[in-house]
C-alpha cells in the first residue's frame, strides 16, 4: 500500500504537495487542480498499471452519462430513468465481471455440473469504492441536476489519490463545492498542514504500531483453520479479539491518513469512524463504523426499497437483504455473505427489541454488542465456510477450553524469551536486571517484561484503551474551535512521538497491506 511506503512518504508526497502549493500560489487554479489529477492518475498507474485503462474508461463513460443527465432537464422522466438505469447497470456489470464472475462460475459449476472456466483477471484496485462513488454521482444528478462541472473537476472528484482505493465514499455535494471554493478563495496553508499532519501521524501510528503488530497473532491461527485444524476456545477468542482490533486500527488508520493528506491539499474528507467499539447496540455500531458505506446503503438501497415505511416485516426483509449485499460488496466469498447475514439478523433483533422497550444497563448493552460484532468478525476473516464453522464452534465452547498440546515448558519459554522486535532493548534490560533463582534455573524479571507474552498483553491493553476509552481522532485534532489555539508545544510533541513510533515500527515489524485495499 503506497500510503505507508517510504518511497511515497519520502519522495512522492513531498513533490506532489510542494508543487501543488507553488502552483496554488503562483498559477491559475486550473494548474494546481490539474496537477492533482495528474498525480492521482499516475499513482494509480504506478500502483496498478494493468487496470489504468479500466479507470480511464470508467471516468469517460460515467462523465458522459452524467453530462447527459444534466442536459435532460426537460426530457421525460421515463427517458431519464432509462439513461440512469443504463449507467448503473454498466457500472455494476464491470464490478460483477471483475469481482464476482469467478464466484458465479464456481456456483454454477457446482450446481449444474458444468465446467465454465472462471476469468483469471484480478479486480482493479478500489473497484468497489469507485463503483459506489460513481453510482452515487449518477443517482444524485438524476435527483437534483446541478450546474455542469468540468471534466477536470469530475476526474479529481473520482481519482483524488488519498481516498481512491479505500474511501471514504464521497458524495458530489461533499467534494465538488470544495473545488469551486479553491478556485475562488484561499486557505491557510499553515493551519491545513498542521491539521493534516496531525491526522496523518495518528493514522500512521494506528496502522504501523497497533494494527500490524496484531498480524503475527492472527495469521497463523487462520492459516491453521483454513487447513482444517481445530482451535480451543481460548485460541479462538484470542484470534478474534486480535482481529477485531487489527481491522479497526488498520481501516481507521487508513481513513485518518487519507483525511490528513487531503487536508494538506486544502480538502476536507468526511469521517468514516466515530469510536465504533463504544457502541451500545448494533444500530449504534453501524452509525459509527464505516459511516460513508453504511450511509450509502441507507440512502441508495434501504430507502428506495421502502425502508420502514411499509411495515415491520418489510423493514426486516430490507435490512437483511441490504446487509447480505453489503457483505457481498466486501468480497466474492460465502463467508462475507454469512457476515452480512449475521449483521442483518442483529439489526432485525435490535429493531424488534426497541419496540418491546426492555431497558438494559449500558455496560451490558456494550458487552453484548461487542460479542456480537466479534462473532461476526470471525466470519469476515475466515477463508472458507468450513473454517468459519470451526471457528464458531470454538468460540461458543464446543471444543476444548485450552490448547491440548500446550506444555508447561512452552509457557515458560513464551513468558521468558525476549521479543525479537525489541531484541536490542531486551538485551540491555537483561543485563541490567537482577537474577533470581527459581527451582534449578535462574530467571531474569526483565526478560519476562520484554517477552512476547508481556508485549502482547500490553498491545491488547493499549488497543482497548484507545478504542473504548480514548477520544476519536477528530475529537483530538479539532477539539476546540480553531486548531491554532490547539497547536501547542505539547501537541507538537505528541505528533512527533507518534511519527517516531511509526518509524520504529516500520523498521522492526513486517508491514502488511491495508486490509480494505482488497475491497
Amino acid at each position: 500500500m503506497f500510503l505507508t511506503s517510504s518511497w511515497f512518504l519520502g519522495v512522492v508526497l513531498p513533490i506532489c504537495l510542494t508543487t501543488f502549493l507553488l502552483l496554488r500560489r503562483w498559477a491559475p487554479p486550473t494548474f494546481s487542480l490539474g496537477w492533482l489529477c495528474l498525480c492521482s492518475i499516475l499513482l494509480y498507474g504506478w500502483w496498478d498499471p494493468a487496470h489504468l485503462p479500466v479507470l480511464l474508461g470508467s471516468l469517460i463513460t460515467n462523465y458522459s452519462i452524467g453530462y447527459g443527465l444534466i442536459k435532460m432537464t426537460h426530457t421525460s422522466v421515463i427517458a431519464k430513468t432509462h439513461v440512469l438505469t443504463g449507467g448503473i447497470a454498466l457500472n455494476l456489470f464491470v464490478l460483477a465481471y471483475y469481482k464476482y464472475a469467478a464466484f458465479t462460475a464456481t456456483i454454477v459449476n457446482d450446481l449444474a455440473g458444468t465446467t465454465f472456466a472462471p476469468p483469471l483477471d484480478p479486480a482493479p484496485l478500489g473497484i468497489s469504492f469507485l463503483t459506489f462513488l460513481q453510482i452515487a454521482y449518477l443517482v444524485d444528478l438524476s435527483r437534483s441536476p446541478s450546474k455542469h462541472h468540468s471534466w477536470l473537476d469530475y476526474t479529481l472528484f473520482v481519482t483524488f489519490f488519498p481516498k481512491l482505493v479505500a474511501g471514504p465514499i464521497l458524495r458530489r455535494e461533499q467534494f465538488l463545492p470544495q473545488i469551486d471554493a479553491l478556485r475562488t478563495g484561499s486557505f491557510s496553508t499553515a493551519i491545513h498542514l498542521a491539521e493534516g499532519i496531525s491526522y496523518f501521524a495518528i493514522g500512521l501510528a494506528k496502522k504501523l504500531v497497533i494494527a500490524d503488530s496484531f498480524g503475527p497473532l492472527i495469521n497463523p491461527t487462520f492459516t491453521s483453520l483454513a487447513s482444517g485444524s481445530s482451535l480451543s476456545m481460548a485460541e479462538a477468542w484470542l484470534a478474534v479479539s486480535a482481529y477485531t482490533f487489527q481491522l479497526y486500527f488498520d481501516f481507521s488508520g487508513y481513513t485518518d491518513m487519507a483525511i490528513g493528506i487531503a487536508r494538506m491539499f486544502g480538502f476536507t474528507l468526511p469521517g468514516n469512524f466515530h469510536a465504533p467499539y463504544k457502541a451500545t447496540s448494533i444500530i449504534d455500531f453501524w452509525r459509527r463504523w464505516h459511516i460513508t458505506f453504511s450511509s450509502f446503503l441507507r440512502d441508495y438501497l434501504y430507502f428506495p426499497l421502502g425502508g420502514n415505511r411499509k411495515g415491520a416485516l418489510r423493514q426486516y426483509v430490507n435490512l437483511f437483504a441490504i446487509m447480505i449485499l453489503g457483505g457481498l460488496w466486501h468480497g466474492a466469498n460465502w463467508t462475507f455473505v454469512v457476515w452480512g447475514g449475521l449483521h442483518g439478523f442483529y439489526l432485525c433483533v435490535n429493531h424488534l427489541w426497541r419496540k418491546v422497550q426492555i431497558d438494559l444497563p449500558d455496560w451490558l448493552c456494550h458487552v453484548l454488542t461487542s460479542i456480537c460484532v466479534m462473532l461476526a468478525w470471525g466470519w469476515f476473516r475466515a477463508d472458507t465456510v468450513a473454517a468459519g464453522l470451526h471457528l464458531s464452534q470454538a468460540l461458543v465452547g464446543l471444543t476444548s477450553l485450552l490448547p491440548t498440546n500446550l506444555t508447561l515448558a512452552e509457557v515458560k519459554e513464551a513468558v521468558q524469551t525476549p521479543a525479537p522486535s525489541i531484541e536490542a532493548f531486551a538485551l540491555v534490560f537483561h543485563d541490567l536486571s537482577i537474577a533470581l533463582p527459581f527451582e534449578s534455573r535462574t530467571i531474569y524479571p526483565m526478560d519476562i517484561l520484554t517477552s512476547n507474552a508481556s508485549l502482547t498483553g500490553l498491545l491488547f491493553l493499549a488497543a482497548t484503551i484507545v478504542a473504548w476509552k480514548g477520544p476519536t481522532t477528530q475529537e483530538w485534532v479539532q477539539g476546540t474551535p480553531t486548531l491554532r489555539s490547539n497547536w501547542t508545544l505539547r501537541r507538537a510533541a505528541v505528533i512527533g512521538l507518534l511519527l517516531y513510533g511509526a518509524f520504529l515500527a516500520s523498521i522492526n515489524a513486517a508491514r502488511g497491506a491495508f486490509i480494505y485495499q482488497q475491497f
